[in-house]
């Protein structure tokens, strides 16, 4: 039992545990030290300052694959199609090669679809009193927010069983929340550039500024 006992005591100490463990654990160790930026020994024990860079480069390698995948995935209508077909027809006839002028141009014209597109769909959602507030920026500058409640106050007014459960906050946060208006404190309140632009577009499209609510 004694010989027993020293030959486990011997087989479970420390040095020939560590020496299978590094056996076993021999790749993810080395993965581990690849990573490490810089070792630091203190008296608390060891610091390690790994993996920042790889890591990050992992999450942003993922990060971009999941976009393009995105992308990628988009449904391509036939009216959509056609389009592809008129634009690439275009670009021939300017004789436009693959290249960064091309891809400006094209990236320009995505950037003015997409504005026009926000604009359309910010309008299906936005109150009258909300535009009416948009003009009233536009014109006279920056405003306190109790210079903004009276347009609340007026809809309230009109619409009681709409204005019951939406509150004066919700209706401002609307606005910052779709970026037509920013705040640098809470207090004062300019129109941002998406105000100005839907602005234009009501004007441009000719489509009432006179929505209910």
């Amino acid at each position: 039992m004694d010989i027993l006992k020293l030959t486990l005591e011997r087989l479970l100490s420390w040095p020939v545990i560590t020496f299978f463990a590094l056996l076993i654990f021999k790749k993810p160790l080395i993965a581990l030290v690849n990573r490490i930026h810089t070792l630091k020994a203190g008296r608390e024990g060891f610091t390690l300052d790994a993996t920042a860079v790889s890591i990050q480069t992992e999450l942003k390698t993922s990060a971009a694959e999941q976009r393009l995948n995105q992308v990628k995935r988009v449904a391509i209508s036939p009216s959509v199609q056609r389009r592809e077909q008129l634009i690439q027809a275009d670009i021939r006839n300017m004789n436009l090669e693959v290249g960064k002028e091309t891809i400006d141009l094209l990236v320009q014209h995505l950037a003015h679809s997409q504005a026009l597109y926000a604009a359309e769909r910010t309008y299906r959602t936005i109150f009258g009193s909300q535009i009416a507030a948009l003009k009233m920026l536009n014109i006279g500058g920056s405003k306190r927010r109790a210079e903004l409640e009276p347009f609340y106050e007026e809809a309230k007014s009109r619409f009681p069983n709409l204005y019951m459960e939406y509150s004066f906050q919700q209706w401002l946060n609307y606005l910052l929340s779709m970026e037509l208006i920013r705040t640098p404190d809470n207090v004062e309140f300019s129109i941002a550039t998406d105000g100005k632009e839907l602005l234009k577009w009501i004007m441009a499209e000719s489509v009432s500024e006179n929505k209910a609510y």
